[in-house]
């Protein structure tokens, strides 16, 4: 018999304080070519109109800085340390991206920003590698899509009305906080018993 427990986070999120629905996104986590970045910084740089803000650290940091200083619609905070630290930045956006691409080597198992994002209130857009899948149930809690679609589900997220978003944001929320180390606790002890 095999039995799957994710990983978890160890902090109470509450939903105070979330930023009304808006055009903003962001993306956390390592700024190379596998997590999608260049991809993301060209799609953002022809949609003025909607944001995008990076956190994280990595060898794309100077390509991220020099779309920084060109376009007023892209911001970069660097490497915040700790979900504590994270929760009131995800708060302010509405959409959490997760644009991995898969190597010969590597895809996203299980991509840690998408939970805590989405329990934070941020409804998740990812590519269907089997992390993403197995966290986001499409057109409900998230959206997700093949490879080199993103550009596809930013432009289906900008399209949302006010009505859809704030549906499927409480369902993220509902499904990011399933990954709060009390409830992972709870398979733990199923196993073990």
């Amino acid at each position: 018999k095999i039995s799957i427990v994710n990983h978890s986070y160890s902090i109470d999120i509450d939903t105070n304080g979330l930023c009304k629905f808006s055009s903003s996104f962001i993306c956390v986590g390592r700024l190379s070519e596998q997590k999608g970045i260049i991809q993301l910084l060209d799609i953002f740089s022809r949609y003025p109109k909607a944001n995008i803000t990076f956190v994280g650290s990595g060898v794309l940091e100077p390509l991220v800085k020099e779309y920084v200083a060109k376009y007023s619609n892209i911001k970069y905070l660097g490497f915040i340390k700790g979900l504590n630290n994270l929760i009131p930045v995800y708060k302010q956006h509405s959409f959490v991206v997760l644009n991995s691409i898969k190597t010969p080597i590597w895809e996203e198992l299980f991509g840690m920003a998408l939970y805590e994002g989405m329990a934070c209130g941020c409804v998740p857009l990812a590519n269907s590698h089997p992390g993403p899948k197995e966290i986001i149930t499409d057109n409900v809690d998230g959206f997700l899509c093949e490879e080199t679609h993103i550009e596809d589900l930013i432009n289906k997220a900008l399209r949302m009305d006010s009505k859809d978003y704030n549906e499927m944001r409480k369902n993220a929320i509902r499904r990011g906080q399933s990954y709060n180390c009390s409830k992972i606790a709870d398979k733990w002890k199923d196993i073990f018993d």
